[in-house]
């Protein structure tokens, strides 16, 4: 009787395992997750897309946000309080800028994933290329991100 109650109990488990079955308020754990920007494309002398680039578990799902922009002076401010890129220097094929996160962006990845970790959008400063290409006026691919230090 002992046996028969251990195999029905590892049987039980290993249901539950291929099933993925877990207990509720248990955390699932990541592999990998990475959430970040790819390029920045001016499309027009006021339209914009920024491409995000999310990873769960190894799937992968871009994510375009095509916005009118403003600018003053070497700065962009895409959509309302979705994006702003500051201090825009371009200089031949390369540029650098500041990357902010708006607090009008929200966590749009979360619509792109069932699930995903607790994590943070940490503004950052960027050196971008400038690809070539009949599809696009001007795609900033970012190559180098660098976090800025809060004080």
């Amino acid at each position: 009787m002992k046996n028969l109650t251990f195999i029905a109990s590892l049987v039980f488990l290993v249901i539950g395992f291929l099933t993925g079955c877990s207990e509720e308020g248990e955390e699932i754990p990541v592999t990998s997750f990475y959430c970040t920007v790819d390029y920045v494309e001016f499309t027009s002398v006021t339209s914009a897309i920024i491409k995000f680039e999310t990873e769960f578990n190894g799937v992968k799902q871009p994510y375009f946000l095509p916005r009118e922009y403003k600018t003053d002076s070497n700065n962009f401010f895409v959509g309302n309080e979705l994006v702003s890129i500051l201090n825009f220097r371009q200089n031949g094929n390369k540029a650098s800028f500041v990357f902010e996160y708006g607090n009008a962006l929200d966590f749009f990845c979360a619509n792109l994933f069932d699930y995903l970790p607790k994590h943070s959008h940490d503004d950052f400063s960027a050196t971008a290329e400038k690809s070539f290409d009949d599809k696009n006026v001007g795609r900033w691919k970012i190559r180098k991100k660098q976090a800025i230090e809060v004080n």
